[in-house]
């Protein structure tokens, strides 16, 4: 491997630590955060539990029942929980999440989406190295540190 792209892969490891490290710490500090994971999370325990996800009253005894109350910032119910919005395939894609309490789902799907995304940002990397893996390494390492909000929201959206 030559220093080049040595130094680009080391721009990448930086992009990606940072892109985890703040990414995590938003989260955990944070309020109200993972909304759009929430949202079919707990469209997914309504289902689980014999409900209709894509009635908003059902999603809402799901997450009344969980111990989600009242939305602490504002006092009123969870307004992330509109009526679903994702396809059923979304659901079933979810399902084994759904089966865990909300915390570990919550850092599972974010680990997921982080490898996810570190991944592709590697093989965009891998891609341009072979031409400037220095000027690669600074754009994919840029993108990573300006991604942070992929990990607050957690948004499982299917194209």
């Amino acid at each position: 491997m030559t220093k080049a792209r040595l130094d680009g892969l080391h721009l990448l490891l930086l992009g990606s630590a940072l892109f985890v490290s703040i990414g995590f710490m938003v989260d955990r500090n944070g309020s109200g955060m993972m909304a759009d994971f929430k949202l079919v999370y707990y469209q997914t325990r309504c289902l689980l539990q014999h409900g209709d996800p894509y009635k908003p009253s059902e999603s809402l005894r799901a997450y009344a029942t969980e111990g989600g109350g009242l939305a602490k910032s504002s006092g009123r119910p969870l307004q992330d929980l509109t009526p679903g919005v994702y396809l059923p395939t979304t659901l079933i894609f979810i399902a084994p999440l759904a089966m865990l309490p909300w915390g570990p789902a919550s850092m599972l799907w974010m680990a997921f989406t982080a490898g996810s995304f570190i991944l592709a940002a590697y093989l965009i990397w891998d891609l341009g190295a072979d031409h400037a893996p220095v000027l690669s390494g600074c754009l994919v390492s840029f993108l990573l540190a300006n991604s942070i909000s992929l990990l607050i929201t957690g948004n499982p959206q299917e194209s």
